[in-house]
């Protein structure tokens, strides 16, 4: 089983969570209507790789438009949209707690796992499928090192302590 998230099964699981950012499941989805996506991506290198990597492959492949928002939806903003009935936003990338807060004021569409393959469901890990969102990116914090001024011959850090220790 695989775990990986390609643009294409992310693109899929957030396009059609309709507003995984900031609809409210009263309101219609303004760009699904319209044959777009209106969709937050981040501001600066990390909205122009998440352009590149995402949004430009997932246009060529659908021939959906994508209107990529280089600002991040913020809860005031999304709470405003919906509650002047005015949403503006398909899909929006938000903190866990933005999305958390928002889900619990009603604020969120709910995602239809139903509508979307076995095998593509399965290669996403499962606390990564929230009933209003799909957690991305994942990453962690690394320890590295040069090996050539570590070499295996000699101590090397094994702990945080070690290796923020520039004595040794």
């Amino acid at each position: 089983m695989s775990f990986w998230i390609n643009r294409r099964r992310f693109m899929q699981t957030t396009s059609s969570a309709v507003a995984a950012g900031a609809l409210s499941s009263v309101l219609p989805a303004s760009a699904q209507s319209s044959g777009q996506l209106t969709v937050t991506v981040g501001g600066g290198d990390v909205g122009k790789a998440t352009i590149e990597a995402f949004v430009k492959p997932f246009e060529a492949e659908t021939g959906i438009k994508v209107n990529a928002i280089t600002e991040d939806a913020s809860m005031s903003a999304i709470e405003l949209m919906v509650k002047s009935g005015n949403v503006t936003l398909d899909v929006g990338a938000v903190a866990q707690t933005t999305a958390i807060t928002a889900d619990g004021k009603g604020l969120l569409e709910k995602i239809d796992y139903s509508i979307h393959k076995k095998e593509e469901l399965d290669g996403m890990f499962e606390f990564a499928k929230q009933p209003f969102g799909v957690a991305w990116p994942m990453y962690s914090y690394n320890m590295v090192y040069n090996t050539e001024s570590f070499p295996a011959s000699n101590p090397r850090p094994t702990t945080w302590a070690d290796f923020w220790d520039v004595e040794k």
